[in-house]
């Protein structure tokens, strides 16, 4: 008991938890891992059970063939079974078969050397671990398999740590592309409504680039309109890759931020509509003054 408790200390003293927090790849990797091992208990119950019901199928056809043999040979109706050396080794008994079928489909055994004895056997035989490969492997294997990173995937998106790292590192991807972008484009510091629409112009790759980032090119000149945020008619780095930072997305996002620039020009017009209405204002009131002054 305390070698127990020494060992708790010092596990406690290596404050694991914390190293697993400041290392979000490696916290990822143990919540997938974790979360896995339900599903593959589950496996584990179904992979046992299909072993068990194919090897005794195996074993009862390669039983009844020694028999057969073994009657043949001796006379004897009630013979003990004597099989073959190779059949002995893999299909004698079902423990035996099941460490077979097991060893065959990871790989510890080749297909081939435990199909052959099963040839002098019977057909059933053969077609019944046939079955067992095209189950086993083919259909249980690959489905589990997809189940599993599916699962794993799963819970490290779900990890609020993991998440935001993983966000952060996606968007820093995504910005040294447009940087990429804005270097192909114009090949210097600024960039015009005319270097965009020839860059995008066709099936271009800056165009395909351009779409592959959720960027609709569909309609250049409004694209353009929407990034130049000070509107002076030519593009910075700054200010494309901000812009294309918000627009990225369907057709829905290039919508509403339509939308936004027409509501950010029709405020200024109206703002321009209410000094122009003020000025006139303040005129028709220094004429009244002016007419009372003199008529008064």
């Amino acid at each position: 008991m305390t070698h127990i408790l020494r060992v708790a200390h010092a596990l406690r003293s290596v404050r694991i938890v914390r190293f697993f927090r400041y290392r979000t790849p490696l916290k990822a990797l143990v919540l997938s891992i974790f979360s896995t091992v339900m599903p593959l208990i589950w496996t584990l119950v179904l992979l046992l059970i299909l072993l068990y019901s194919f090897s005794i199928v195996l074993t009862q056809l390669v039983v009844d063939d020694c028999r057969h043999r073994t009657v043949e040979a001796t006379g004897d109706p009630n013979a003990i079974p004597i099989c073959a050396e190779h059949l002995q080794r893999h299909w004698s008994t079902v423990p035996e078969s099941m460490n077979s079928l097991f060893m065959g489909i990871t790989g510890g055994i080749e297909w081939d050397e435990l199909m052959r004895p099963l040839r002098d056997v019977s057909v059933a035989a053969v077609c019944s671990l046939y079955v067992f490969i095209l189950i086993a492997v083919f259909a249980v294997l690959n489905v589990l398999t997809a189940h599993f990173c599916n699962t794993a995937i799963e819970t490290a998106s779900a990890d609020q740590d993991v998440a935001v790292v993983r966000h952060l590192h996606e968007r820093h991807q995504i910005v040294a592309k447009f940087r990429k972008l804005f270097a192909d484009i114009g090949g210097s510091e600024r960039v015009t409504l005319n270097e965009l629409q020839t860059a995008a112009a066709g099936g271009s790759e800056i165009k395909v680039a351009l779409e592959s980032l959720g960027i609709s090119t569909d309609n250049v000149s409004l694209l353009f309109r929407l990034i130049d945020r000070d509107h002076n008619d030519t593009l910075d780095l700054e200010e494309f890759v901000v812009g294309c930072m918000q627009l990225r997305g369907n057709a829905k996002g290039l919508q509403l931020a339509k939308m936004d620039l027409d509501n950010r020009i029709m405020r200024h017009r109206v703002k321009d509509l209410r000094d122009d209405v003020a000025s006139v204002r303040k005129s028709v009131q220094s004429l009244e003054r002016s007419f009372h002054t003199r008529f008064g």
